[in-house]
């Protein structure tokens, strides 16, 4: 089963489920932690490996001006 990525700004995926993201080109896995971060943003965390909570980078968001990295898109493992 083929999956096609999807846009963070048409849905975004399941809180604390593990995810691949597309973060500035990249595919990392990561996982949403809030929908409404701090800056009123989704807040994601980018994982080490899938099962791993803790974050290697620092929280990212869909919108970059205040982060670390920018998280475009999304699809399950």
């Amino acid at each position: 089963m083929i999956t096609e990525w999807i846009s963070v700004n048409e849905k975004l995926p399941p809180i604390k489920q593990h995810v691949l993201l597309s973060c500035y080109g990249r595919v990392v896995y990561g996982r949403l932690e809030d929908e409404t971060g701090n800056s009123g943003y989704p807040l994601f965390s980018i994982c080490d490996s899938v099962g791993k909570s803790r974050p290697i980078v620092s929280e990212t968001t869909v919108h970059s001006e205040f982060t670390t990295g920018r998280i475009t898109a999304w699809r399950p493992l």
